[in-house]
């Protein structure tokens, strides 16, 4: 079930969350840059974290040093200018904090298999939408990497623009 909805993704947080991880899921997403950036923390100040921004529409993740250290192994490399270009693996996971069990969301230490994209297919899909309630419901059901696919995402911003 991938159409349900975390209330932590409501909120509006400006960084990435377990919360977006499809339940008994995972997401693929390719590194656009890695940097230095000033964070706010939950009490309001600031601190230096790294921060990784993808390509696909996601809010950056904070990169915390488990994740850095996973994403150096499926990577293969500890430099964080290699890393750009690069596809991973997200998943939530259950962890022990401040006292209580949550979730986090984490890297998988291995390089995510790249997968063909029959996009033609994926468009043609989408292409029987006749209101923009069936264009989410066709466009929610193709895979990420369907969704994330450029001509995928222009076919469907076209047909969004005709069904408004």
């Amino acid at each position: 079930m991938t159409d349900l909805t975390h209330w932590k993704g409501q909120v509006n947080p400006d960084y990435l969350g377990a919360y977006a991880v499809p339940p008994n899921g995972s997401l693929v997403v390719t590194i656009k840059s890695v940097s230095k950036e000033m964070v706010p923390s939950p009490t309001g100040d600031k601190k230096e974290c790294l921060v990784v921004h993808f390509v696909e529409n996601y809010k950056p993740m904070v990169c915390n040093r488990t994740n850095g250290k996973a994403i150096e192994k499926a990577l293969k490399s500890p430099y964080i200018e290699k890393w750009a270009g690069q596809k991973i693996e997200l998943y939530s996971s259950k962890v022990k904090a401040f006292g209580e069990e949550m979730d986090a969301l984490r890297v998988r230490n291995i390089a995510p298999i790249a997968k063909v994209v029959d996009y033609k297919k994926a468009i043609e899909a989408i292409s029987k939408s006749k209101t923009l309630e069936e264009l989410k419901k066709f466009y929610m059901a193709l895979t990420p990497e369907e969704q994330a696919h450029k001509e995928v995402i222009k076919a469907k911003d076209e047909l969004k623009t005709k069904l408004q």
